[in-house]
């Protein structure tokens, strides 16, 4: 239609402004989870494989990039379901963040073997990185523990002495379970990310 034209031609005026700065806070997000998950997927990065030849044909890498959390679906899911500012959605491409689980959305049809050959794992994320604020990305990012069930697994015992030394009613389990989320949160978020 008319209007569809004239909308899309409108948006062509600061495409280049929109993706030059979806780029460069895509960069910034994927330094921060870098080190903090097992495999960071983004030739923005000198850590990925391909990236000096990416950098010989690019200027900047776009918005989009992939991860790998430890645990699997469970823990990708729960890492999405603690998102706050980050959408959740099986498109991406937008100026707003978004997030997804390929293995659940993308690549649902293509069958457990074929997508493990493609390395499209259970534990995988894709990130559509927007307009917003990357600090405001990365606290979103930050808060949530699962986002470091790797290291939450190594260092979870520490929380769980701790919780042996409190009082009743923590020897109830589901007190006991609600306490030791918050001691993740508090101490083991903030030895892991530094805050």
């Amino acid at each position: 239609s008319p209007f569809n034209a004239w909308v899309v031609h409108k948006g062509l005026e600061t495409l280049e402004l929109r993706a030059m700065k979806q780029s460069e806070n895509a960069l910034a997000v994927g330094r921060f989870l870098e080190g903090r998950v097992p495999k960071m997927l983004h030739p923005g990065l000198a850590s990925h494989p391909q990236h000096n030849l990416a950098m010989s044909q690019m200027s900047a890498c776009g918005p989009i990039f992939s991860f790998i959390v430890d645990g699997g679906r469970t823990s990708a899911m729960a890492l999405l379901n603690a998102l706050e500012l980050i959408d959740i959605s099986n498109n991406i491409g937008d100026s707003r963040s978004m997030m997804t689980h390929p293995a659940s959305t993308t690549h649902h049809g293509v069958g457990p073997e074929t997508r493990e050959d493609m390395g499209v794992v259970e534990g995988m994320l894709r990130i559509n990185v927007g307009l917003e604020d990357p600090q405001d990305l990365i606290d979103d990012l930050r808060k949530d523990a699962n986002l470091t069930i790797q290291i939450l697994n190594k260092t979870g015992h520490i929380a769980m002495m701790r919780l042996n030394h409190l009082h009743p009613p923590f020897n109830n389990p589901d007190a006991r379970r609600a306490m030791l989320h918050l001691v993740k949160q508090e101490d083991v978020m903030r030895a892991i990310f530094g805050q």
